[in-house]
């Protein structure tokens, strides 16, 4: 869905997996909500021509997507704040990318949900990386 608007702002996605998907119990509308919201952010964050890596991998107990850009960056002192409610990052990109500051507030909710947990590790000028992981083959319901 977002093939377009990658393809205008000329990036490059690469999605890497395994040969195996795993078996995970998740409400497919939310943790698509989740994924559109880091992967949207990633590209508005990335400067045109930039890179986004998508990857899917697992541990015995876990899946792992992460999303991870050759954007902006998050600076250290604002990380602890990204995850809060209203919460907007100040970058050269931030009047451009718009939004509500509500997007990795709800990721969060919902990974929780999931019982799992969103990592984020990031550098100025060098890009960031979300780690989303979701425990393996059990109903969460």
């Amino acid at each position: 869905e977002l093939k377009d608007v990658f393809a205008s702002r000329k990036q490059t996605i690469r999605i890497e997996r395994g040969k195996e998907v795993p078996a995970v119990y998740i409400d497919e509308s939310r943790m698509r909500m989740v994924l559109e919201n880091l992967i949207d952010n990633a590209s508005k964050y990335t400067d045109h021509r930039g890179r986004i890596l998508i990857s899917l991998s697992q541990t015995k107990t876990r899946v792992i997507i992460s999303v991870k850009d050759t954007g902006v960056g998050i600076a250290k002192q604002d990380l602890k704040c990204i995850f809060k409610k209203f919460s907007r990052m100040p970058n050269r990109l931030s009047d451009e990318a718009g939004g509500s500051g509500l997007g990795l507030y709800w990721a969060k909710k919902i990974v929780t949900l999931h019982k799992g947990s969103i990592q984020v590790i990031s550098k100025i000028d060098v890009g960031t990386e979300f780690r989303v992981k979701i425990p393996k083959g059990t109903n969460h319901a």
